[in-house]
């Protein structure tokens, strides 16, 4: 039963707070429609009355707004299966309303909860095994396999066209991107830098060997071109500062107002600026520095000696986009010119500069490391752009997978099918009410192909006892095709995700639904508040007269509250 004591806590208690749930069904009847390549689009207004337009299960964790606990833990769930194999959320908040939905029946029988709960783990540690039964070892560098696995991650997700370039491009950038080292081949996401342009079509999105950003060069008279380029990073800005004036004795004339009382002194400040610059563009020049990047201000004095000296300088660049540059070509980043060294140089084939539509480019080819590459995205708005742009870096992630783990799963359904179907008979060796809970939660693993059926065109009752029949007779791979809307072996089609996901997913699952079950109160407490709040109360207290019950009420002397 509820409980709400007056200015105190709110406290509900036992049945009543498990018949909360139905929260948990709630939030899975929100995403089952958006699941799989045909899900239908979720349109989230904000608080500022911006509209997300999406289907992403990353999108839904952050931009849904829940107040009830078991809303919160199922976006967490959900939320830390994203950030661990970057995939399979829509799945995780999916199965664990199912679950609950079905747990709540039995826990109208009186079955205790700490026997689902249990139950619901026995469950988690036999589905881990039989995957491993069904599952097939890969080898991630074989072209075809890597295709497969990206064009099953990305179907139906890049709807605005262009999918087949854009599964080409990742490929591409995968194999570019992967480093292969004593342990085996691994893949770092971080190595792909994405990359938006508005203009165009996704069909024109290209792979650059290399790093690209959007900024332009410091002076029209610096060459557009460089080759066999030698890189200075700096940290800072390329400016006069108090102390270089100081060192030259002429200080007093570098104020933010300077007052010139003789034509002498200007000259004297205008040549020591120059001078100051010039010693420290001579210093790049015996370097041999033909490119340097600056991440604050550069002087325009500076950048014309610059010029002349056929140095191409870019300004402003983020301090991110100078740490891609640095790993990229092999440079370090350094606070000023005086304290480069030659060990601090990187080094790269080209560095030019290009127009796209109406913006000026950096690209940076053929760098020491060609393990980072830049993905260019091409759309006609930034919506869409946003869009590609996000499914891309799921699409990596998710393909980062394989290279930990080599093994797949058949997708469509297939394996939530084969697993249910095994579960069932090994519940049937449990003894106790636990068998309950493992025979429900088969059950609920057949949601995920009967949404795929029912997105499909399919009659969910229909298709899932022709898949389910289809298991029984030993065709392991048999899942749903939600292009063709029938019934295929999966193998054929070469649907397969990652053996990494499924386990995520079913792990996740069941530690949140045992967590849930395993809670029978909550109190929501009164908010915290620090001294200044009591104080504020105290001093109005007095000036109204009424210090005695206030104090009572609050807490600060006398009798404690009831």
């Amino acid at each position: 039963m509820a409980r709400v004591t007056p200015k105190g806590p709110v406290r509900i208690i036992g049945e009543e707070f498990r018949r909360s749930i139905i929260v948990a069904k709630l939030i899975a009847e929100i995403i089952k429609s958006s699941l799989g390549p045909r899900g239908l689009y979720k349109m989230i207004v904000g608080d500022a009355g911006i509209v997300y337009l999406t289907r992403r299960g990353s999108v839904f964790t952050r931009r849904l707004e829940v107040e009830h606990p078991i809303a919160k833990m199922i976006i967490e769930a959900a939320r830390t299966v994203l950030n661990e194999v970057g995939d399979g959320s829509k799945s995780t908040m999916i199965l664990i309303g199912e679950i609950l939905s079905k747990y709540e029946f039995l826990l109208k029988k009186n079955v205790h909860p700490v026997i689902l709960a249990e139950g619901c783990i026995d469950a988690m540690n036999k589905c881990i095994e039989l995957l491993n039964d069904v599952t097939v070892i890969v080898e991630p560098m074989q072209r075809e396999t890597l295709k497969d696995i990206v064009s099953t991650a990305s179907n139906g997700r890049f709807s605005f066209g262009g999918e087949q370039h854009l599964v080409d491009v990742i490929i591409d950038a995968i194999y570019k991107s992967v480093e292969k080292k004593e342990s085996g081949y691994e893949l770092d996401p971080e190595n792909i830098i994405l990359k938006k342009r508005v203009g165009s079509s996704l069909s024109e999105t290209e792979l650059i060997d290399g790093v690209a950003f959007f900024r332009e060069i410091a002076h029209p008279d610096m060459p557009k071109c460089v080759e066999n380029v030698k890189i200075a990073l700096i940290k800072g800005e390329f400016r006069i500062t108090i102390d270089k004036m100081a060192s030259r004795g002429i200080s007093k004339y570098y104020e933010p107002k300077v007052i010139l009382e003789s034509p002498e002194q200007q000259t004297i400040l205008h040549d020591s600026i120059l001078n100051i610059f010039s010693e420290e563009v001579n210093k790049l020049v015996d370097l041999g520095v033909n490119v340097i990047f600056i991440e604050k201000g550069l002087a325009r004095k500076a950048a014309g000696i610059l010029a002349k000296r056929g140095i191409l300088a870019v300004r402003r660049v983020h301090i991110d986009e100078l740490s891609k540059i640095a790993e990229a070509v092999g440079a370090k980043l350094v606070t000023g010119i005086k304290e480069l060294t030659a060990d601090d140089l990187g080094y790269a084939k080209t560095v030019e500069e290009r127009k796209l539509v109406d913006q000026h480019w950096i690209f940076i080819q053929g760098t020491t490391k060609p393990h980072v590459v830049t993905i260019l995205i091409r759309g006609p708005i930034e919506n869409i752009l946003d869009e590609t742009e996000h499914t891309i870096e799921d699409v990596i992630r998710a393909v980062k997978n394989v290279f930990v783990k080599p093994k797949i799963t058949f997708g469509g359904g297939a394996s939530e099918m084969e697993i249910a179907l095994r579960l069932r008979k090994w519940a049937r060796s449990v003894s106790g009410l636990k068998q309950y809970a493992i025979m429900s939660f088969a059950e609920a693993l057949e949601v995920i192909p009967s949404i795929l059926a029912k997105s499909s065109g399919l009659d969910p009752i229909d298709a899932i006892t022709e898949l389910r029949a289809q298991h029984v007779r030993c065709k392991l791979y048999s899942g749903i095709d939600i292009l063709e809307g029938k019934i295929v072996d999966m193998d054929e089609l070469r649907i397969y995700e990652p053996l990494l996901v499924k386990e995520q997913v079913i792990k996740s699952v069941c530690e949140t639904v045992s967590a849930i079950l395993r809670i029978d109160d909550f109190i929501k407490c009164k908010k915290l508040v620090g001294p200044e709040y009591y104080k504020r109360k105290r001093k109005k207290a007095e000036e109204s007269g009424k210090i005695e019950q206030t104090l009572r009420d609050y807490g600060l002397e006398g009798s404690p509250r009831r």
